[in-house]
């Protein structure tokens, strides 16, 4: 009866971490919600924030990621959802897709999130942002990611 009762407390702590590792549409949202705050309010130190910085370059590139590329995007991003943010467009779906083993060989991260907003009828746009389980706490992975979709 003791193995029973201490092999359950070993399972259930097992499953609580794995848990803790799984991103949620409601951390998804949160996340996406303070990228998308700290944009309209012109708060880059939240922004930035948001990154995990290990001084190891992206996959594609050999500079490592900086609080300073990090920036780069802050602007990009700022001029891509212009209208978006200028117009307090609300958030018209959330994607959460988790990463295939190539992508987290290189450190892309666990999953891929992403936020669309719906500009006109047939036409969206949407960012997002790698995102990974680091120190406790889900991460940006490098450079965000952004679309556009007509649809029909």
């Amino acid at each position: 009866m003791k193995k029973i009762f201490i092999t359950s407390i070993i399972c259930l702590c097992i499953s609580t971490a794995l848990y803790g590792q799984k991103l949620t549409k409601k951390q998804a949202r949160q996340i996406l919600g303070k990228a998308i705050s700290s944009l309209q309010s012109s708060d880059s130190t939240t922004f930035v924030s948001l990154w995990h910085f290990s001084g190891t370059p992206p996959a594609c590139d050999n500079h490592p990621f900086t609080e300073k590329t990090a920036i780069t995007y802050y602007h990009y991003l700022r001029e891509f959802l212009d209208t978006a943010l200028t117009h307090n467009l609300k958030i018209d779906n959330i994607d959460i897709e988790k990463t295939d083993a190539e992508q987290q060989a290189l450190n892309f991260g666990k999953y891929n999130i992403k936020a669309w907003f719906k500009y006109a009828d047939k036409y969206y746009k949407g960012f997002g942002f790698y995102m990974d389980f680091i120190e406790g706490k889900w991460v940006v992975r490098f450079s965000p990611d952004t679309s556009t979709m007509t649809c029909g």
